[in-house]
């Protein structure tokens, strides 16, 4: 058996290898069509607030009905159609290199905090916040 302290240690040294080997050739990967404009990163069960552009990345497997939980809630697309979990907007188009995404979105918060709204490649779709849990209202996915 392999003492606490010592999983530990290769666990943080793990992880100060995988951030070590960034480099400004991962900026080659970035699609040329996503906006260009200087937003912060946010990611899943972050925090976003109002009149403060984010990036954000979705994952797209099973499709992006779910946005995510962000300012501790599920946020849900409240567009025409969504209704399927897998549902994904039409000019959203996927990656065929990489098609569980990740699809990059700029998230906005409405003043009042009720909406946010990813925008990618121009097209914009609104979600709402949700109360209930993914499992109530069948989103969870494989």
């Amino acid at each position: 058996m392999i003492p606490l302290a010592r999983v530990m240690l290769m666990a943080s040294l793990g992880a100060l290898a995988l951030t070590s080997c960034a480099s400004d050739n991962d900026a080659a990967t970035v699609d040329p069509t996503e906006p260009t404009v200087s937003v912060a990163d946010v990611r899943a069960g972050g925090t976003i607030v109002p009149g403060e552009a984010v990036h954000f990345g979705l994952n797209t497997h099973c499709g992006v009905k779910v946005l995510g939980k962000l300012n501790g809630t599920w946020w849900i697309a409240d567009e025409p159609g969504s209704d399927e979990y897998d549902w994904m907007p039409e000019g959203w188009e996927i990656d065929p290199n990489r098609p569980d995404g990740p699809l990059t979105a700029t998230l906005s918060l409405s003043p009042d905090e009720a909406t946010i709204t990813a925008t990618h490649r121009d097209r914009s779709v609104v979600y709402r916040p949700e109360t209930r849990s993914l499992i109530e209202l069948g989103l969870l996915c494989d």
